[in-house]
């Protein structure tokens, strides 16, 4: 179990690394925004039916959905479509391994498939930073040349969210010239690519830009594939990690919640239902007890959050306190809690500003995809004056 930690009073996105890096569930899909930008002289063709906003860019959602799987060269591979103004534009067929991620083979908009000589890596696992490798080989009488470098892990912004992110460098020298870097997040994918492609003249030719606006989503039912970093890729699974849960299981899930640890937010912990399982969320003290009520004084509580079911979910928390007027509260702080299979508890330390609770009332309240979906609040009383 991780234990993390938030100030109130400071805004804090807090994202855990886990191992699973790209779901593979079919019919996963990610929704992104296309941002490209033209070097001098160079426009849309005029067979391309968009428009260039007054800043001279194209804007454009994106989607990217998991479709199925395909046997290249008898390697069982993971379909993944591109899709822009209702149509594919582009299909790439990626293996996922202990070893990394590959991509085998690539298909366009009239349906023809390009296939490597040999399998171009586009991730090493374990990711870690300074980690490097390169890609040669051959496609369609094109040769290719690319160097990649895990630069950094650092928070990134983007629509969905603020993550920590991996910072993955591609320097590329045939079939073109292009710079690409691509942020990557456990269990999420990739949350941003930036690629800036070069003119003969060594000008920027055309800069393409995907920032992702909402989580992933993924199927309430399907049985695929999901690969691991260090492991393995196992089959048979249901959901984005590794693990199948039943319906019965589910329901043992919500028989859990009758008991006397799942009352409802008046007993400090209030359960999500989802479509695997549920989330269960907990006020507690540091000897682990739940709570609604604290003394004035209190230097620290802790909200653990628990995974049930294979579904992984990022839970932003925004945590509410006193404000001006006797009934108001006002936002003291948010932080993201991102749960998997192979990561399914985590606490969050919650210190007060200042260094102690004041009197008065207080509420956690818990989003998924920005839509609230409970509260937990809270109460700190004063202590009475001693002799």
């Amino acid at each position: 179990m991780k234990r993390a930690s938030v100030v109130l009073a400071t805004a804090l996105c807090a994202v855990a690394r886990a191992e699973t890096i790209l779901p593979t569930a079919e019919g996963t899909t990610w929704k992104y925004q296309m941002t490209q930008e033209f070097g001098i002289g160079v426009r849309p063709s005029s067979g391309q039916n968009v428009k260039i906003d007054p800043d001279g860019k194209v804007r454009l959602p994106t989607l990217i959905k998991v479709t199925g799987m395909e046997k290249i060269d008898g390697v069982d591979a993971h379909k993944f479509e591109w899709k822009r103004q209702g149509g594919v534009l582009k299909v790439q067929f990626l293996e996922v391994n202990d070893q990394g991620m590959f991509e085998l083979a690539r298909g366009n908009d009239r349906g023809d498939k390009l296939k490597y000589d040999r399998p171009q890596q586009l991730l090493s696992f374990p990711l870690k930073v300074g980690k490097q490798w390169e890609n040669h080989g051959e496609a369609g009488g094109q040769k290719i040349d690319e160097t990649y470098e895990v630069v950094a892990q650092e928070p990134v912004q983007v629509p969905a969210g603020k993550f920590n992110a991996y910072h993955v460098h591609v320097v590329g020298r045939q079939p073109f010239r292009s710079i690409v870097d691509r942020w990557y997040v456990p269990n999420v994918g990739a949350i941003k690519d930036v690629t800036e492609v070069e003119g003969s003249s060594g000008l920027m030719k055309t800069r393409l830009s995907f920032e992702l606006m909402e989580l992933p989503t993924a199927p309430e039912k399907s049985e695929t594939t999901t690969a691991t970093p260090g492991q393995a890729s196992t089959s048979d699974v249901t959901g984005p990690g590794p693990g199948k849960v039943k319906a019965a299981e589910a329901e043992e899930f919500a028989d859990e919640l009758a008991g006397e640890e799942g009352k409802g937010a008046e007993s400090g912990t209030i359960s999500i239902p989802r479509s695997e399982g549920a989330l269960i969320v907990s006020l507690r003290t540091e000897d682990g007890k739940n709570v609604t009520e604290i003394p004035e004084g209190t230097k620290k509580i802790f909200l653990h959050s628990e995974l049930k079911g294979t579904e992984s979910a990022s839970l932003k928390v925004v945590y509410n306190g006193p404000g001006a007027g006797p009934d108001e509260m006002k936002k003291l702080g948010e932080s993201r809690i991102h749960l998997a299979q192979d990561k399914p508890t985590e606490e969050t330390q919650v210190n007060p500003a200042g260094g102690s609770f004041a009197p008065g009332n207080y509420q956690v309240d818990l989003f998924l995809k920005d839509e609230k979906v409970g509260a937990i609040p809270f109460k700190v009383t004063p202590v009475a004056n001693k002799p």
